[in-house]
């Protein structure tokens, strides 16, 4: 596992791959709130947790600033609808007294866990979600940031 570069990727070698295997794929979304958890299916794929700039209720707020959207946290799972409501407990909590309101986006892909991962990593590396901590899976060859000894970076 490797640390990620926070927010959208400047390089397009990070796009690319990310489009091609997954631009593609149906994605659905849907609030991520108690009321919408029958909508997520008990099937394996990616998600992404999302939202809009809050507005703190401004009716005045310009619509470019409306109109924003990032990529908070990207995952993959065995099951959407038991991580769904994992995330319910913990992440909506937080992230809807933030944001107001908070989206789950997300794709069924019928494959195993490795190339869930595979594909998560190609979006945490495009999209630089704030909420993940590290790319889940490395190819052979990827560089990697390692400290040893008194934490002097390699």
């Amino acid at each position: 596992m490797a640390t990620i570069d926070k927010g959208w990727a400047t390089k397009r070698d990070a796009w690319e791959p990310a489009i091609s295997q997954l631009g593609g794929e149906l994605w659905r979304s849907t609030s991520l709130t108690d009321s919408s958890k029958e909508r997520i299916p008990r099937k394996s794929g990616l998600y992404m947790i999302a939202s809009k700039v809050p507005t703190f209720g401004l009716e005045n707020l310009d619509q470019h600033w409306r109109d924003f959207y990032n990529v908070l946290y990207i995952g993959q799972a065995s099951d959407l609808f038991r991580r769904f409501k994992d995330h319910l407990k913990v992440k909506a909590v937080v992230l809807n007294k933030t944001y107001g309101e908070t989206d789950f986006l997300y794709c069924t892909l019928e494959m195993d866990k490795r190339g869930r991962e595979r594909l998560e990593a190609l979006l945490v590396r495009a999209f630089g979600p704030t909420m993940n901590q590290v790319i889940p899976f490395i190819d052979e060859g990827d560089p990697v940031r390692a400290a040893i000894g008194n934490g002097q970076v390699l």
